[in-house]
């Protein structure tokens, strides 16, 4: 269903990328909140729609929905750790080839999200060394981990960008 969806909407539209993220939102309020067994699959969703729910905050609005309920349940449903940083890492790195409007939205995604990314692994770390917090130390532990192969896929800097290589801004 997802690959039909997404060959009927190629390049979506902004109605159209507004009308799906309210229905993932209502998918999500009704189907997912509150049932962390169901954090994993719904993730899973979302990845191969990302980009037709670019755009006007949307990703990032994804990240408030899901980040405290992720990171809670991390350590406790299975596969959710691996789908949580294939995911994250999928927004954090983008090609610069891409549309204009496009880079943007996702220089400005990447940038929040990893600054998201660095405040909280520094607050589970800080609580994982003087509270001897094991949930926090698992937490920042898997944050390292993505904040890490993110940094392996080589990010640049703002116009120093060449060809086809993620950037990060």
């Amino acid at each position: 269903m997802i690959n039909t969806y997404l060959e009927k909407h190629p390049t979506p539209e902004e109605s159209d990328s507004q009308r799906l993220q309210d229905e993932l939102l209502a998918v999500y309020q009704s189907s997912i909140l509150d049932k962390p067994s169901r954090l994993g699959p719904f993730l899973a969703i979302l990845l191969p729609l990302k980009s037709n729910i670019r755009g006007s905050g949307r990703l990032l609005q994804w990240w408030d929905k899901l980040s405290v309920p992720v990171l809670n349940n991390i350590g406790v449903e299975k596969g959710l750790a691996l789908v949580a940083r294939d995911t994250l890492l999928e927004i954090l790195v983008y090609e610069e080839d891409e549309e204009n409007a496009k880079t943007e939205d996702a220089r400005a995604t990447t940038y929040a999200l990893s600054g998201s990314l660095l405040a909280t692994w520094i607050e589970n770390t800080k609580a994982a060394l003087e509270e001897f917090d094991e949930h926090a130390r698992f937490i920042a532990g898997q944050i390292q981990g993505i904040l890490v192969a993110f940094g392996k896929k080589r990010p640049k800097v703002r116009g120093k960008a060449s060809g086809k290589r993620p950037v990060l801004m």
